[in-house]
């Protein structure tokens, strides 16, 4: 990003943070440092509310490989000794808003082929393994990038 470092207060992302954030660089090298010192980063994202056991049960399906648990999205950002997590938690009944932004968007005439589909298995899911997590985290004062021996400014 052409931002400098310690530019924004805050960062927020709805629903697209699990397309890119899971990369173990992302936060550090992509996020925190444009990030100023106690400013906060806050994400709604797609994730299992709870670990899937094994073997998986038929739900979610082989739709949903790319998607992590609120555990995981938890222990992926405390690895990061400048990233303070105040708040990691499943969005209560996010599966049920999820289906009423589908409802929307079909209903203003957006037709994509997955919808309908992906509806039906929200719907039949419940919100067992199916939802979003809500986490907010703030930049520590201090950050030492992973790996290097050097603070910035």
């Amino acid at each position: 990003m052409p931002f400098a470092h310690d530019f924004f207060d805050a960062i927020v992302s709805l629903d697209s943070y699990h397309y890119y954030g899971t990369d173990f660089g992302y936060l550090e090298f992509h996020i925190l440092r444009h990030l100023k010192r106690a400013g906060q980063i806050g994400i709604v994202s797609t994730a299992y509310p709870v670990e899937i056991p094994l073997p998986s049960p038929e739900h979610p399906g082989d739709d949903w490989h790319w998607m992590n648990s609120v555990d995981w999205w938890a222990r992926h950002w405390n690895r990061y000794p400048e990233m303070d997590v105040e708040h990691c938690k499943a969005l209560r009944n996010g599966w049920q808003s999820w289906v009423r932004w589908h409802d929307l968007c079909l209903g203003h005439g957006r037709r994509d082929d997955w919808a309908e589909s992906e509806i039906r298995q929200l719907r039949e899911d419940e919100g067992r393994y199916l939802g979003f997590v809500r986490m907010v985290g703030r930049r520590t004062y201090e950050m030492t990038l992973i790996g290097t021996t050097s603070t910035p400014e």
